[in-house]
C-alpha cells in the first residue's frame, strides 16, 4: 500500500470509530463530505460534533434528531464561536484555525439544509471577525516589474 492510501485508510478507521454510538445523521453528513478529503471529512465531523456538544451543554437542547437543530439561532452559533476563542492549552486559537472551525460547521448546517432538516442555516448570518494580523496586498509598479524581467533575460548584476 502506498502512504496516501494508508493514511486514508487510519483517517477512515478513525472517522468510523468517531461515529460509533453518535446519531444517524452524522453518518449521513460524513456521506455527504464525500467530496472532500478524509483529513477535511475528520476534522468537519469532529467541529460537528463539538458544536453539538456545546449546545447540548450549554442551551440543553436535545439534538438526536436532526430537525432539533432547526431550534438553533444565529446567537447560540455566535455564543460557541467566542467558547473557541482559546485552546485548550489557554493560548488564543489562531484567526484561521477559528475560520476553519466556522466553514466546517456551515458545512454542517448546509447539510442539514439540503437534507431538509432544516430550513434556515443559521451560520448565514454570522460575520466572522477581521483577522487583525491579515496585512494588505501590496502589487509590483510597472518599473518593478520591468526589473525582475531584466534580471531574467540579463541575468542578475549584468
Amino acid at each position: 500500500m502506498k502512504g496516501r492510501q494508508e493514511n486514508e485508510k487510519k483517517t477512515e478507521v478513525l472517522i468510523k470509530k468517531l461515529l460509533l454510538g453518535k446519531p444517524n445523521y452524522l453518518n449521513d453528513y460524513y456521506i455527504a463530505l464525500d467530496s472532500k478529503s478524509y483529513t477535511t471529512q475528520l476534522k468537519y465531523l469532529r467541529y460537528a460534533i463539538y458544536l453539538i456538544e456545546y449546545l447540548e451543554n450549554e442551551y440543553d437542547l436535545d439534538l438526536s434528531k436532526p430537525e432539533n437543530f432547526s431550534k438553533v439561532k444565529v446567537s447560540m452559533i455566535n455564543s460557541y464561536m467566542i467558547s473557541i476563542k482559546y485552546k485548550s492549552d489557554g493560548t488564543e486559537m489562531s484567526h484561521s484555525l477559528k475560520a476553519c472551525r466556522f466553514y466546517g460547521i456551515k458545512n454542517f448546517f448546509d447539510f442539514l439544509a439540503d437534507d431538509e432538516y432544516i430550513q434556515n442555516n443559521p451560520c448565514a448570518k454570522v460575520k466572522l471577525p477581521k483577522n487583525k494580523d491579515q496585512h494588505d496586498i501590496v502589487s509590483l509598479t510597472k518599473n518593478e516589474i520591468q526589473m525582475i524581467k531584466d534580471n531574467i533575460t540579463n541575468g542578475v548584476g549584468n
